[in-house]
């Protein structure tokens, strides 16, 4: 009976689900098998022949008995220390803070109400960013702040896994990173491509498996991820690119030249852009190898110190003090590409999403040239451009009519039915310098396009 109580102590101690007297009954029929036997022993001592036979037999019975009472002295001793939190004793959660040295960055919200989650367990929302995150951006707009002063701008929707601090994998969307002096050697991966920065601003986006790449500043150098184990050499040479160019690699590792792109606003939806945006394409007659110039359409952005062009630091501002002409701020303005202004055989094909009114500006260093002068009409106003060859030594000023280096005049065209307009080249202006530098004293024409007065869409 000893025993048995042994026995239904542990069972009451461990299980929360019987009571004594069932975890008794079920013990009992046990017992009472264990009872017929030692009496078939106890007969066997009485002969002294069988003696070392039930020695042998009752020893392993006695030690288990034995170890069941230590058993359940010792559980008898811990179960409340379980059952009930000591003090001190830490706390189990589901997700624990990571460590200082994991965090590699912070996601800060740049449109209210927006929202991004993680491939791991974190508290809802969470800013941190910390090692092999992969980070989903579901609503609005975030940027993402790494350690070394890299920045990301993320638009919903987007997936992206921070591989390091100088590495990030985008699997889904765009971003725009700017990359600080110092911070030279970030890389973009995607599917198809690896993209290293040499201090710059660029955009990625991957878009049904390709990968499209937009050099706002600087350069980067772009290696093709190749499909094939024979195209995957080690050291395989890299491409570069530089402020003013884009390309788009497809899923086969093939490049080709992005001709237009929108203006890169984050905050702003592709949606709204297409809808405001009174241009709807610009294209262009050049099919050079080495070609991957792009014009870039900014819708509503005519300002002052707007840039001017793709691929130089140069900005529109009011030739005065007075600012620029009230019909042009706020119109939707074609970033050009300075060097295309040697191109002598030219042709822009502007494509307007509805009836408005185009606008040239020329620089009056040239003169015009005829498919201007036959389909335009010289306004009188003239605008101006801050110069800039060196952010460093000779950056531009803040403000109309300071640090002005060109005057443009503004050629106009009513396009009452909207379409396609096509625009020539910039004008006959005899180059002069060094032999080995081709230098043309003039600027690269600018577009602008407003809304024709009344329209309403």
């Amino acid at each position: 009976m000893a025993a048995l109580k042994i026995h239904t102590g542990l069972e009451w101690e461990l299980s929360s689900s019987e009571n004594w007297e069932s975890a008794a009954e079920r013990l009992l029929g046990g017992m009472q098998t264990l009872d017929s036997t030692i009496g078939e022993y106890s007969d066997a001592v009485t002969s002294p022949g069988k003696r070392a036979l039930v020695f042998r037999l009752g020893l392993p019975l006695v030690l288990a008995a034995c170890l069941l009472v230590g058993i359940f002295i010792g559980i008898r001793g811990l179960w409340p220390q379980i059952a009930t939190k000591q003090p001190g004793a830490p706390e189990l959660s589901v997700s624990s803070m990571p460590a200082a040295d994991a965090i590699l960055g912070r996601l800060t919200p740049l449109a209210p109400n927006s929202r991004w989650s993680f491939g791991r367990r974190s508290d809802r929302d969470s800013p941190d960013v910390c090692l092999g995150d992969t980070i989903s951006i579901d609503v609005g707009a975030v940027a993402l702040r790494l350690r070394n002063n890299v920045v990301a701008q993320m638009r919903a929707p987007l997936v992206l896994q921070v591989i390091s601090v100088e590495q990030v994998r985008l699997l889904h969307g765009r971003i725009q990173v700017d990359v600080p002096k110092g911070a030279e050697g970030f890389s973009v991966d995607t599917a198809t491509s690896e993209i290293l920065d040499l201090g710059t601003s660029f955009s990625v986006e991957v878009v049904n498996g390709c990968t499209e790449l937009i050099v706002h500043q600087g350069e980067v150098d772009l290696k093709v991820a190749r499909s094939s184990a024979e195209d995957q050499q080690p050291g395989a040479a890299a491409k570069r690119f530089r402020a003013g160019e884009a390309v788009r690699v497809d899923v086969n590792g093939t490049l080709s030249r992005i001709v237009n792109v929108q203006a890169s606003d984050m905050l702003t939806s592709d949606a709204n852009r297409s809808d405001n945006s009174l241009i709807a394409s610009v294209r262009d007659n050049l099919s050079r190898d080495d070609m991957w110039s792009f014009y870039e359409i900014v819708p509503n952005g005519l300002a002052e110190d707007a840039k001017a062009f793709v691929d130089r630091r140069h900005e529109w501002n009011g030739a005065t003090a007075e600012g620029l002409p009230n019909y042009l701020v706020g119109a939707d303005y074609v970033k050009t590409f300075n060097d295309d202004k040697i191109t002598p055989d030219l042709v822009i094909e502007l494509e307007l999403e509805s009836p408005a009114e185009v606008y040239v500006f020329l620089d009056r260093r040239l003169p015009p040239p005829p498919w201007l002068m036959e389909k335009f009409v010289k306004t009188g106003d003239t605008i101006g451009i801050d110069e800039s060859w060196n952010e460093q030594t000779d950056p531009t000023k803040v403000g109309p009519g300071i640090s002005i280096n060109r005057m443009m005049s503004v050629w106009r065209l009513v396009a009452e039915h909207g379409g396609v307009i096509e625009l020539g080249p910039n004008g006959n202006a005899p180059p002069h310098g060094p032999a080995d530098v081709i230098y043309v004293p003039s600027n690269m024409y600018g577009i602008a396009v407003v809304r024709i007065a009344g329209d309403i869409q």
